[in-house]
């Protein structure tokens, strides 16, 4: 499970036309910052669970299409509540997961054993973030660009000033489901095998991302492998924290 944050506007210091223009408006996108949070799960069996969208700055629930789970609040943050509520709905909804014994920790009653990724560790451990979550941010940008050359074209798509409305929320959810069924069950499950994260007899070091794959190493060098991919980590994370370790478990 993981989250991907998204904007419904341009950049704020960017403006919008079309191509070829001789005269370029200054005009923009929005100036709202309405974002949503879209959060994915997916399974090592190759599947995707019901997308959950969280939309910012709004208190009624937009209609959306049915495939799709979605709240609102004030910031677009997910909460406790939020937590519990998607667990409860999309996890503990399958039947797989009802077959599990009761486990004695946080989530029991909701049947959900949870392994959390250790800081800075995501980009290398977390199938969505490496092989999946990128692809929506892409899918996403090229339907947002195409909804604003329809817009810079369409006057009931403008506001009076002449800047495009934002997309509607349905055209959103839409979006999602959409780029959901262009993932088959191999992209899926090929995510899992460039975390390592598969049965220990389907294990295979030749097929872990590079990253990963140069950190299990056994010539493993630590300088080498920094300097090749401090971009994973943030200017100040600690070295310590990139260690791989079995869960206590």
């Amino acid at each position: 499970m993981d989250q991907v944050l998204r904007y419904f506007e341009t950049e704020p210091k960017s403006t919008i036309t079309t191509r070829g223009s001789r005269e370029v408006l200054l005009r923009k996108g929005g100036s709202s910052h309405k974002r949503f949070t879209a959060t994915f799960a997916i399974t090592g069996e190759g599947f995707f669970l019901k997308p959950h969208l969280l939309f910012s700055k709004l208190k009624n629930k937009p209609k959306c299409p049915p495939g799709v789970l979605v709240d609102v609040n004030h910031t677009g943050m997910w909460n406790d509540g939020l937590l519990l509520a998607h667990a409860e709905t999309v996890l503990c909804a399958r039947k797989e997961t009802q077959l599990y014994r009761e486990p004695s920790k946080r989530l029991e009653r909701y049947n959900i054993f949870v392994a959390l990724v250790p800081p800075n560790l995501t980009s290398l451990l977390q199938p969505l973030d490496v092989a999946v979550n990128r692809s929506y941010q892409e899918y996403y940008r090229s339907k947002y660009d195409e909804y604003i050359s329809k817009a810079l074209r369409e006057p009931l798509l403008q506001t009076k000033a002449g800047n495009p409305k934002v997309p509607r929320y349905d055209a959103v959810a839409h979006w999602t489901l959409d780029w959901i069924a262009s993932k088959t069950e191999d992209d899926v499950k090929k995510a899992f095998r460039l975390c390592g994260l598969v049965a220990k007899e389907d294990f295979d070091m030749d097929r872990l991302h590079a990253p990963l794959k140069a950190l299990l190493s056994a010539d493993f060098n630590e300088q080498a492998w920094h300097a090749a991919y401090k971009h994973l980590m943030n200017e100040d994370s600690e070295r310590e924290l990139v260690r791989v370790s079995a869960p206590d478990w």
